[in-house]
């Protein structure tokens, strides 16, 4: 029976960004758009948004595909004024 391979094992063999450049400029380079998920473990839209607007800030939406937020809590998408227009700049938006 052939071993199953974690997640962790594939992430490990895929090429890294060079040192200074986020996945997303590496991304760039060859041209593909990446899809952003954020995040099951940490809901980072209920509990961390101003952190999440960091975070997006190095992902500029050209350069995405789709973003993916899980969350719980989707209340600060309606009330957290920046986080929003954050959001609007992406043009494929998935909430889960």
């Amino acid at each position: 029976m052939k071993k199953q391979t974690q997640p962790h094992d594939v992430l490990s063999q895929s090429p890294r960004p060079a040192p200074g450049q986020t996945p997303c400029l590496s991304a760039a380079t060859t041209g593909e758009k990446i899809v952003l998920s954020a995040s099951r473990r940490t809901d980072l839209v209920s509990c961390y948004p101003q952190y999440l607007i960091e975070r997006l800030e190095q992902y500029p939406p050209e350069n995405v595909h789709t973003l993916v937020l899980w969350t719980k809590n989707p209340t600060p998408l309606l009330h957290e004024t920046r986080l929003r227009q954050t959001l609007l700049r992406y043009a494929q938006l998935f909430i889960h």
